[in-house]
Formats: structure tokens, sequence, C-alpha cells
């Protein structure tokens, strides 16, 4: 018997199917959170927080 394993990589803000992606992680009142974006995802994310930095 043979086995296959795809693994496919979805940005976690769009839902889009990718194979640019990297885990980021985001630091909220004191907790902790992994995230998976593309790189116009992450640039687009980073823009809309400027204001509470």
């Amino acid at each position: 018997m043979a086995q296959k394993i795809v693994t496919i990589f979805t940005d976690d803000l769009t839902g889009e199917e990718t194979d640019d992606v990297a885990t980021h992680t985001v630091t909220l009142n004191g907790v902790s959170y992994e995230i998976v974006l593309e790189p116009g995802t992450l640039r687009a994310g980073a823009r809309g927080f400027r204001p509470f930095r």
C-alpha cells in the first residue's frame, strides 16, 4: 500500500492557498499567537496596526 501526504499552505486572513507563507508571532495583552501570512497580507496588516503602536 502506498501513502501520499499533501501539505497545503493557506494564508490565515485571506484563506488563499500559496507556497509563499511564513509563521509570525503576535502578542496581544500578554498572550502570544501564531499566524500564517503571505508577504502581501503581512504588509497590509502592518499598515493597519500603525496607529496603535
